[in-house]
């Protein structure tokens, strides 16, 4: 028992080396351990008992242990006196083998005196020493507890007092009105896990309780905490909703090497109709067929705890541009009264083309840009470019696509996306971005089809969303 204790890294071991003054006969000197110096040693491993020094421990539950060394027989007795709480207490120790435990009724700083009896009830010098009483075992588990989150729940790991004593630990909570506790039996430490908390932005209260069966004894405190995230919500940034002429298309990235279930719920020519992929770790696209027309759809997301997310969202058609206006980061006026401008690229004509300047002699170089005004904020999640018509020559190779809601501060929302800028013929090439509400797009040109070309062009520009 003794071992055990002083195994325990948070164990306050206080060795006390008594100091004694000899200034009597020499029976004295042989009744009583002559002085010897030293300091308080905190120590991992009991030292060997001398005539002239003290173990003490201070132990769970407000317990002081006191380990004698061995004592001259002509010693019968010990008197062991503190202060508590005002009053003078006092220990008679008549038994050296054993520890001598001292119950104390607070968390505090103790100073004991000790003095040694003969028979004839002649006594030594004073010894004194100090110690930092211990709380309850359960006291101790309840304030050193560690609280973390963890995939769809909150973890509480209990340190261990390396005692022989069984403990039962209680975490109690409320999920959906109803009361559920998590119970776990053990001797030492333990670990409890609440699982099955979906909502990572929402804390829960829990009440954990640990008790001391051999002493009856049970300590209370809260904590509140929010759980971890689910894996498969980490894929929700991922998914796209767009369209490609009849056809819907949800794609999304498995980046999480778990598998999913995705299910597609959407109505098309007012018949519900249904797509779904099980158990899939790769990136995958659904694609349906929905007339060409805006469609709203009920995307369920399903990890593999069971647990499903849903979310509502809508596979856009091009947008009108009848409410937009275009600037540019440049114009070239050589290329005819219909080409070079800003509202070239918006014309819904793909005969018509913006270019930046090429003829000035400070021409300007990559990175070129255009951005689009929708005139009041839209929900934007496919956007669509054509290249310039009569010309494979030039143009970009490499976009980022960029947003704003004033025109002025920009956030990329895609980056170093590819152009075909030498397609033939000329097509349509869309690029679907995660649903974003916005009243500004921006298109930033940061390479060149053809290295040593500085200028680029393009026919028309469009966008997908409500």
């Amino acid at each position: 028992m003794i071992k055990s204790k002083l195994k325990e890294s948070n164990v306050l071991v206080l060795l006390i080396l008594m100091v004694f003054s000899i200034t009597s006969c020499k029976e004295e000197a042989l009744i009583f351990p002559p002085i010897q110096q030293g300091e308080a040693i905190v120590a991992e491993a009991r030292p060997a008992a001398r005539p002239s020094n003290l173990t003490v421990i201070s132990a769970f539950n407000k317990q002081i242990e006191i380990y004698w060394p061995q004592i001259s027989d002509r010693v019968r007795r010990a008197m062991v006196t503190y202060q508590e709480a005002g009053q003078l207490k006092s220990v008679h120790v008549d038994s050296f083998d054993k520890a001598t435990i001292i119950p104390v009724q607070e968390i505090a700083t103790y100073s004991f005196d000790v003095v040694y009896y003969t028979e004839d009830n002649t006594a030594s010098k004073v010894t004194s020493f100090q110690v930092q009483s211990r709380p309850f075992e359960t006291d101790f588990k309840v304030q050193q507890m560690i609280v973390s989150e963890i995939e769809g729940g909150v973890r509480f790991v209990f340190p261990d007092t390396d005692t022989d004593k069984e403990f039962v630990y209680t975490v109690g909570y409320t999920m959906d009105g109803e009361e559920r506790t998590v119970e776990s039996r053990s001797r030492g430490g333990a670990t409890v896990e609440v699982a099955g908390l979906l909502d990572e932005t929402v804390a829960v209260d829990f009440a954990i309780q640990v008790a001391d069966i051999a002493i009856d004894r049970i300590a209370i405190t809260k904590k509140s905490s929010k759980p971890g995230v689910l894996q498969f919500k980490r894929l929700l940034p991922s998914f796209k909703y767009y369209l490609r002429g009849q056809t819907g298309n949800v794609q999304w990235t498995n980046d999480i090497n778990e598998p999913v279930t995705v299910k597609i719920d959407y109505i098309v020519g007012g018949e519900e109709r249904s797509i779904v992929v099980e158990n899939t770790d790769r990136s995958e696209v659904l694609s349906f067929h929905v007339a060409g027309e805006m469609t709203p759809v009920k995307m369920s997301i399903t990890g593999k705890e069971g647990y499903s997310l849903v979310v509502q969202e809508t596979i856009a058609t091009e947008m009108p541009k009848s409410a937009w206006t275009a600037q540019v980061s440049s114009v070239e006026t050589a290329e005819g009264a219909a080409n070079g401008r800003a509202i070239s690229l918006i014309d819904d004509n793909i005969n018509t083309f913006w270019h930046s300047t090429w003829s000035s002699g400070n021409n300007p170089v990559f990175p070129h840009w255009f951005s689009i005004d929708f005139g009041s904020e839209k929900v934007l999640s496919q956007i669509g470019m054509i290249r310039r018509h009569n010309n494979t020559g030039g143009g970009f190779s490499t976009f980022h696509i960029e947003i704003s809601n004033n025109g002025s501060d920009w956030i990329a929302v895609e980056q170093n996306l590819t152009f075909i800028s030498n397609d033939s013929p000329a097509a349509w090439q869309d690029y679907a971005i995660v649903p974003v509400k916005t009243r500004f797009v921006r298109i930033m040109i940061v390479a060149p089809r053809v290295s040593t070309v500085t200028n680029t062009h393009l026919a028309e520009f469009r966008a997908f969303g409500y």
